[in-house]
């Protein structure tokens, strides 16, 4: 006779599979993905019922960077896990690259993990960084923006940023009211002179760091 398979089992073992990969336990995911720890922990003993509901799936799947199908191994069309182009160098405290090097919307010098807790609807792109200037944040970290974020104006005012400056210098700055109507006074954490009214060409917030 021929063994039934247990469809149910086999997708929380894939769900099992999935979490061990990628080194995510119920405590650090359910909090990046707004999820209690114990829904988590009920699914994996086959305690919460056969299935996720769509909701949580949703929260856990956008918060790993995969789709639904992705936490089960069910995504064939696409890679599991979403990844981000890095797009040029930001400076902190050293001068870099401008914002894109002229690079298209799939185009970048590599590509880095999607970082948890972003949908991945999202529209993101990464800068390495170079220098010092804004410690904890060293040399190599990874920043992630929105390009849909990128503008002059006052929601930059306060925020951690990246900013392009007229001169085509790139930097990762905190960006105030500068004294000068349309200026920015850019601020580095490491109590280094601030540059004062300077004009940008546009500027985005930063949504995650990978240090």
């Amino acid at each position: 006779m021929m063994k039934m398979v247990n469809f149910t089992s086999q997708r929380r073992q894939a769900f099992q599979r999935f979490m061990q990969e990628r080194d995510l336990n119920p405590t650090k995911w359910g909090r990046l993905a707004g999820v209690s720890e114990g829904t988590i922990r009920k699914y994996l003993n086959g305690k919460g019922g056969k299935t996720l509901n769509a909701a949580t799936e949703n929260k856990l799947a956008a918060a790993a960077g995969v789709t639904v199908p992705g936490l089960y191994g069910e995504d064939y069309d696409s890679p599991a896990v979403k990844q981000v182009w890095i797009k040029g160098l930001v400076g902190a405290g050293l001068r870099v690259s401008p914002w894109t090097s002229g690079m298209g919307e799939g185009e970048g010098y590599s590509r880095v993990p999607w970082p948890p807790g972003i949908p991945v609807s999202d529209d993101l792109v990464a800068y390495e960084l170079r220098g010092e200037s804004m410690p904890p944040f060293g040399d190599g970290a990874i920043i992630y923006v929105r390009v849909s974020d990128a503008l002059p104006g006052p929601d930059l005012h306060g925020r951690l940023c990246i900013v392009e400056l007229a001169c085509g210098d790139l930097l990762l700055k905190t960006v105030r009211r500068g004294y000068t109507p349309g200026t920015f006074n850019l601020h580095s954490w490491d109590g280094r002179d601030v540059l004062e009214d300077q004009r940008l060409v546009r500027g985005a917030p930063v949504v995650n760091i990978k240090l």
